[in-house]
């Protein structure tokens, strides 16, 4: 990759200047007098992601725990950690706006949503990754990010002959 990377348009940009210089921790840090609370959080999509809390806001910004109206990355099959974090963030009653990793900006209800797409996944999962996209998106058919099942297919079932 060497010092620099390019955009898709074939724009140069210096990795110096995407390099993180500052490492984020869990916990509060304060910044320009607000209170941000950081956590970590395994399980679900990615084996570790960090997700954002802006409780006087009511604000959460739920990276990849939360996909709203989009199609779940069930790669590992880690449907208790999915479940396990949906459980955890809808106990926090707080936070009334939702930024999800991937789809638009939800409340509350998305944590329904997203366990009744996690029991589909549990339930529809077997052993013929053709067969899953076909069965769940049939029962979300407005969802997007179909895409992402077959990238997942391929991990967990191998490339398609």
């Amino acid at each position: 990759m060497g010092d620099k990377t390019d955009l898709p348009t074939g724009t140069p940009i210096p990795l110096a200047d995407m390099t993180p210089t500052a490492e984020i921790s869990p916990g509060i840090e304060i910044i320009d007098g607000i209170p941000f609370d950081f956590e970590k959080v395994k399980g679900g999509e990615i084996h570790t992601t960090l997700v954002i809390k802006l409780p006087e806001q009511g604000v959460l910004v739920a990276q990849d725990v939360v996909y709203h109206h989009t199609h779940l990355w069930f790669l590992d099959k880690d449907f208790d950690g999915w479940q396990a974090n949906i459980d955890r963030f809808a106990a926090q009653s707080e936070y009334d706006t939702i930024l999800p990793g991937h789809g638009e900006p939800t409340g509350p209800a998305v944590w329904a949503e997203l366990t009744d797409y996690v029991n589909a996944g549990r339930e529809l999962l077997g052993d013929d990754g053709d067969a899953y996209k076909k069965a769940i998106t049939a029962r979300y058919p407005t969802y997007r990010g179909a895409a992402l099942i077959d990238v997942a297919n391929a991990y967990m079932f191998g490339p398609k002959d």
